[in-house]
Formats: C-alpha cells, structure tokens, sequence
C-alpha cells in the first residue's frame, strides 16, 4: 500500500443533480395540484435565483427529496448542501454548456471558417438532446434552455430532445444482424436505475421507423445501478484500509483514522478511480491500482476475485441480496413473469454505464440462458464496429455510456422516425348529465394505436 501526501481544494457538483432541481417526482394523487404547483414553483426558483447547491457525494448514502425547498431548509440535509453567494444553479449550468461549446467549436473549425456564434448557428450543425429516464417536462426545458444559453443559439434554431431509449432502440436496429420487424428488449442499467423498453423496427416511406411498446405489461424502473455498484466496491476498499495499521488509516477500532468531509473533490477523484477498475478489470488479469484519496492519498489494489465478491459474484453463482444478485432479479422477473409481452423478443440488448462493469455480462448471460437458451444477449460495445455506424469509432468501454450520445446524433442525421404502440388499452370514467349522472366508461386509446413523434 503506497501512501502520498494530497491536498487540494476544490467543489464538485453534478449538472444532472442541478438540472434535477427543477423535477418533482410524485406518485398521482400523492398532493394535490395547488401543492403540486407551488413545490414546482419553489424549485424553479431555487434552481433559477437561489445558491443553495448539492454537495457531491460517493458513494450516494442518503436520497434527496423532489422536494428541493425541503432539501435546502431541513437539517437532515445539511451534511449533502453547501452555499455560493456568486453562483445560481441555473448559471452553473448555462455556464457547463458554454464549456462545451468551446470544445466543439475546435472541432467545427476544421470544417467551417466562421465566428463562434455563425458556426453553432450553422445550417449544417444539428443538435440532438438525450435525455434520461424519468425526465419530466420541467427537466427537458430547464435542460435545453441551459443548452440554448450556453451555445449562445438562435431562437429558430431547431433542437432535437429524444429520451434514451427511442435513441438506443434505433441504433440496435441499424445493428446488420438485427433485421427489421423483429423485436428485441434493452435494459438500460445506468447510475440511478434500471429500466427496460421493448422496441422494433419498420420502414416508413423508405426511412427507419423505431416503434416502442406503451410500457405497461413490463417492469417498471428500479432505483438499482451503477451507484449501488459503486458503493458495493467502496465497502470492500474502506474495510480493508481500516483494518491496517498504516500511515494515515488508523485501525478499524481505534477511532484515529483521517476523515474528510470538506475537499468534495477527493470523493470526485476516488469515483473516477473506482469507476476506471470496473471497467479495467475486463481487460487486465492483473490487478489495478484505485486511488482512495483523504488528507493522504492511498494507493491500493483491486483484484478481479475481490471485485467479484463485493459485488456478489461468488464461485458457486451469485448471492440472492447483492447489488449484481438485484439487477439479475430485475431480469430475471421481466423475462419470467412477462412472457406474453416479450415471447417475440429474440435479442436481448444492454446499455447503460453499469454494464461495462467486470463479470457483471457475463452473470447476465448466464442467467437468461438458464431462462430461455433461444434469445440472444448483446451490448452496443459488442455488437457496432466502427464500419457499421459511419466511420464513428469508439474507445474501449465508452461505448456503455456513451452510447445514448452516438445513437441520438446518428438518429437525427438519418432521420429516424418514432413511434409509441400502446399494449394496453386506455379508458376513463364519464356520467351523463342527461340520465342523473349515470357513469358510463369509454375507451379513449385502443390497444396497438400508435402515437407518432419525433421528440421526447
């Protein structure tokens, strides 16, 4: 264990968390809509005129209430929040745009000989948003607002917002071995949550057309990830650093080990070294090194056996109650318990940030052929060379999560159209004034009606 003096002082905060300040999540019927609107009204107010910030936090220990005004008053969060009088989340995130922005224009001049706001305003340059599950209406304006701001764009022009799983189901389909009119499931395990989407492909007119099912008859989105992945592996590191007498880690019982709440960036630089071993470990036999960083920064090393038994990969199958036990619950139930739905599903698609994580596709694999040997399992970094998606080469395991980005930009440049199949029908209670008010129910959305669009 190789230890070296750290010190540095910086804040993290996540934009997805800032932006998430505008969503209020609440079950229908859970407060009224005066509530409703005055909790949506608070929040747009924190995120737009207040400085109240989440303090970034790894691995996540406590959830944040939809609530934010809750968030930013209860002392139950005061540990996760921190204050900046010269900064709004709003221009936080107006000014993480800009930053990008500067990037891609280094790009762009290669191409084009124009001032900065002539290029991003370009007739030739598209914008595509992707979006993550759960992403109410609140979130996709604050979001392309902060984009259109930051890109310094003009109001007629067009931006695309699709959400990710309409962007993932038309890249599987462009996939050569994937032929149109069949239908496959994509499990979407990112960092919050796993979630799962039943899509196929037609032609429309000579154009792709990507239909997805209404949802219902399938799972519904778990809050299980990547997060819990990432907390699973920190367990097993913090255990063993506070079980040695070592410079800098005082014993697990003696109460003298270094901790540190304030440098927020040291947590930042241990999830980027925790995430890099996830991935790492399905390329190296050996060990790799992850950097926990304190007042001290301590260098230790992760075999592929240890990082399998944190996660719950045991030799003799997988613990029931582990974080890779869970996510194999999560299918394990859609493919089972949902049979009627998805028996015309061969192909079995993984997306998602947590899906490059060592051993975990291959438990997977494992498990869904024990359930049904017929379908077949594949993820974006398996399946897409660089021939097969337009000269777009990724690296190494970036195409987990990037790969909504790529699809959703591919989408836009070839036209992709969507379309949403209802799997059930829909109906609603109605009374009739001329009978005394006799209730009568009427359907409104038939079963198999496709609803057409082209966003979000």
């Amino acid at each position: 264990m190789e230890i070296r003096l750290f010190h540095r002082q910086k804040t993290v905060v996540k934009i997805k968390d800032l932006l998430s300040i505008l969503r209020f999540d609440s079950v229908s019927g859970e407060v009224s809509r005066d509530k409703e609107s005055e909790v949506k009204r608070k929040n747009k107010d924190a995120y737009e005129n207040g400085h109240i910030f989440p303090l970034f936090e790894f691995p996540i220990t406590m959830d944040r209430p939809s609530n934010y005004s809750e968030f930013c008053e209860s002392d139950k969060y005061k540990n996760l929040r921190f204050e900046s009088e010269n900064s709004t989340p709003k221009e936080v995130c107006e000014n993480f745009f800009g930053y990008v922005s500067e990037i891609l224009v280094v790009f762009l001049k290669k191409q084009f000989r124009l001032r900065k706001e002539d290029l991003l305003n370009h007739d030739r340059v598209k914008y595509t948003l992707i979006c993550p599950p759960k992403s109410n209406k609140d979130f996709v304006c604050g979001y392309e607002d902060a984009f259109r701001v930051g890109f310094g764009l003009n109001k007629d022009k067009e931006v695309s917002v699709l959400s990710s799983a309409k962007v993932l189901g038309a890249m599987a389909l462009t996939d050569s071995r994937t032929k149109n009119d069949k239908n496959a499931l994509l499990f979407d395990i990112g960092e919050e949550q796993i979630s799962v989407v039943k899509f196929s492909a037609g032609q429309d007119d000579g154009s792709l057309t990507v239909s997805l099912d209404g949802m219902s008859g399938h799972n519904s989105p778990q809050k299980l990830g990547g997060n819990d992945i990432d907390k699973a592996i920190v367990e097993k590191i913090e255990d063993r650093i506070m079980a040695r007498n070592s410079i800098g880690s005082g014993h697990k019982n003696s109460g003298d080990g270094i901790t540190d709440y304030g440098l927020k960036y040291n947590d930042y630089l241990f999830m980027r070294s925790v995430k890099a071993a996830k991935a790492l470990l399905g390329e190296r036999e050996d060990e790799v090194p992850v950097n926990v960083l304190r007042d001290v920064e301590i260098i230790t090393n992760l075999s592929r056996e240890e990082f399998k038994d944190a996660i719950g990969i045991k030799n003799n199958g997988v613990q029931k109650n582990s974080v890779a036990g869970k996510i194999l619950d999560y299918i394990r139930t859609e493919l089972t318990e949902h049979k009627g739905v998805n028996r015309d599903a061969d192909t079995i698609y993984l997306s998602g940030g947590a899906v490059g994580t060592y051993g975990l596709i291959d438990a997977i694999r494992d498990e869904v052929k024990k359930i049904d040997g017929t379908k077949t399992v594949k993820t974006f970094r398996t399946s897409f060379s660089s021939d097969s998606i337009e000269g777009f080469e990724i690296a190494g395991d970036e195409m987990y999560s990037y790969a909504p980005a790529i699809s959703g930009a591919l989408s836009t440049l070839r036209g992709v159209s969507y379309k949403m199949v209802l799997t059930r029908s829909y109906g609603m209670r109605l009374y009739d004034i001329k009978t005394d008010y006799t209730p009568y129910f009427r359907i409104i959305a038939n079963k198999g009606t496709e609803l057409c669009f082209s966003q979000l």
